[in-house]
């Protein structure tokens, strides 16, 4: 947490860095500072669905659903492409897990970068085990490898 909050603070113009800070204080529970940070991503890349998932994040799991799904359409209204293993931790939150776990597959499928780090992503720890998310996990990562 306190790499992520230097992070934000010496990058404040980077949305990656805000992005970053956003997740890492949700994941600790830290909800007002991962909506700020989230927003602050937001701001700074207005136009970049990407930049915008933490911030969908923080919300859904700052109990803010309304919210939340108002980002997200703005995310799946964009012509730019979508940020798939981004936003399957969000619809997990949300209580949509087949639309996560279709959102893993789609990231796979398309190459998508992030990807390559959701077996790990704590956000993510309640699909581990399903039959489905470990076919896809298992696309990049042998299963004699366990999660971190």
């Amino acid at each position: 947490m306190e790499q992520a909050l230097e992070l934000a603070k010496r990058f404040p113009t980077v949305d990656n860095s805000q992005a970053i800070a956003s997740v890492v204080a949700s994941v600790n529970g830290l909800h007002d500072e991962a909506i700020v940070f989230g927003r602050k991503a937001v701001e700074l890349a207005p136009h970049t669905p990407l930049m915008h998932a933490p911030l969908a994040y923080a919300l859904a799991f700052a109990g803010r659903h309304d919210e939340a799904r108002g980002v997200l359409k703005g995310i799946e209204d964009s012509t730019l492409p979508l940020p798939s293993a981004s936003l399957a931790p969000v619809y997990l939150t949300l209580g949509e897990r087949d639309k996560a776990i279709a959102l893993l597959h789609d990231a796979s499928e398309r190459g998508i970068p992030q990807f390559a780090w959701t077996r790990d992503d704590p956000r993510l720890v309640t699909l581990r085990g399903d039959p489905a998310v470990e076919r896809i996990w298992a696309r990049i990562w042998p299963s004699q490898f366990a999660p971190v």
